[in-house]
């Protein structure tokens, strides 16, 4: 009996302890001053932001448009030299917790998961300006959705959820579909999209989709920056010989032109007989994916 009352005061006190940390939480989260001349907008990728053109192109936007950007995600590649040399974005780093394969993935899953939850709970509600919007990516959806929505609550901002693709289909890829942690992640992912203030997504079809979810989404289509353009036929009559010096090119050497002395031809371009670069003829479509070609997005050629 004495050992179940102890319990009992433990707990309280426990709960006590959260409830007023959750109050105390709440009181700072929405006493932070906030910048009224300029939005604050706090743009969340759980992945390298200098891998994320999406989002940065998103912070760029956001900034062009006047208001202040807290760009937080994960270090690595160098962000574009538009988004280093904004006054108005500001980077915060996260880092992930390295843990060892020889873990089972559930267990390496979960500590992931609380070291990250952790680390967001302090950037997003501490380190941070007090946003008026949160813009999140999705995926991944844990646990930053989760952290998204509780920070957008707490400072009295819009949650924004950017829609690219699905977590529980990606992990249906190394777990099976009827995989418990898929089916979780599932009716998680559907619960804040559910709970997100407004969203949009990549395709018409996801926003299909997403409305038997009952989430509302606008579709904006992925568009290259300004900084892609065509590249010039000198450059790309260099680069393909390149490519094809140095052995890239070997699943095409079947379609190559056969070399001769003074040959001046590639598969793609050739030198006319004026020292004009031009497009070969009958030359091969060439296509680039922007996308990470995973099962879930075959293209059916």
């Amino acid at each position: 009996r004495f050992v179940f009352e102890a319990c009992q005061a433990v707990l309280s006190m426990i709960l006590t302890s959260l409830l007023v940390l959750l109050l105390a939480i709440f009181v700072y989260s929405r006493c932070a001053s906030r910048n009224h001349d300029r939005p604050n907008v706090t743009v969340l990728v759980l992945g390298d932001i200098g891998r994320s053109p999406r989002m940065q192109y998103h912070a760029l936007s956001l900034a062009r448009h006047g208001c202040n950007v807290s760009l937080v995600g994960y270090p690595g590649a160098q962000p574009m030299n538009d988004i280093r040399e904004n006054a108005r974005i500001s980077l915060w780093h996260i880092k992930p917790l390295a843990i060892a394969d020889k873990l089972p993935f559930t267990v390496r899953a979960v500590l992931k998961v609380i070291f990250l939850l952790w680390q967001l709970f302090a950037v997003l509600l501490f380190r941070t300006p007090r946003p008026h919007i949160v813009l999140v990516q999705n995926p991944p959806a844990i646990p930053s959705l989760l952290l998204a929505r509780f920070a957008a609550t707490m400072q009295a901002a819009s949650l924004v959820v950017d829609f690219h693709n699905f977590g529980y289909s990606l992990l249906a890829l190394k777990l099976a579909d009827q995989h418990p942690l898929v089916r979780a992640h599932f009716f998680y992912e559907k619960l804040f999209g559910r709970l997100a203030d407004d969203a949009f997504c990549v395709t018409e079809q996801m926003k299909t989709f997403l409305a038997d979810w009952k989430v509302r989404a606008a579709v904006l289509h992925d568009r290259p920056a300004a900084i892609f353009k065509p590249t010039p036929l000198t450059e790309q009559h260099e680069l393909f010989g390149r490519l094809k010096k140095d052995g890239t090119l070997k699943g095409l050497e079947a379609w190559w032109p056969a070399e001769t002395e003074g040959s001046r031809r590639n598969l793609f371009t050739e030198v006319s007989g004026i020292g004009e670069i031009r497009k070969a003829e009958k030359r091969p479509r060439l296509i680039i994916s922007s996308t990470s070609w995973t099962p879930d997005e075959d293209f059916n050629q």
